[in-house]
């Protein structure tokens, strides 16, 4: 499974695949950036799931409830989930430099707290 899209708002086309290994049931997911100066990709952010994982591109702007607040997107993201209630994504923090991980509240989590 692959993904693509400007990651780090270089202008550069990014890409994020995940590489299943049936003999464990897991995923390790990799996001590749391109070097804004060489142009040339390199592996920014690895991270093995403890099943299989799926992905999808969150585009720039796109909102998301991270540990309580809601935060536009500065770039393009990635989401890589199990189901619909073990959500993580992946994107680029821009004030420490590097891609990091968030967990984003399900529908059926956000009528609970709102209950």
């Amino acid at each position: 499974m692959l993904v693509n899209g400007d990651f780090d708002g270089d202008g550069l086309s990014d890409f994020c695949v995940a590489l299943d290994n049936t003999k464990n049931r897991n995923s390790a997911v990799l996001v590749f950036l391109n070097n804004s100066e060489t142009k040339e990709p390199y592996l920014a952010f690895s991270y093995v799931f403890d099943d299989y994982a799926k992905l999808a591109k969150l585009n720039k702007g796109h909102l998301l409830n991270i540990s309580g607040t809601t935060k536009g997107l500065d770039y393009d993201a990635i989401c890589a989930y199990k189901d619909k209630n073990n959500i993580g994504i992946i994107f680029y923090d821009d004030t420490k430099n590097k891609m990091i991980t968030g967990s984003v509240k399900t529908t059926e989590e956000q009528e609970e707290e709102e209950s």
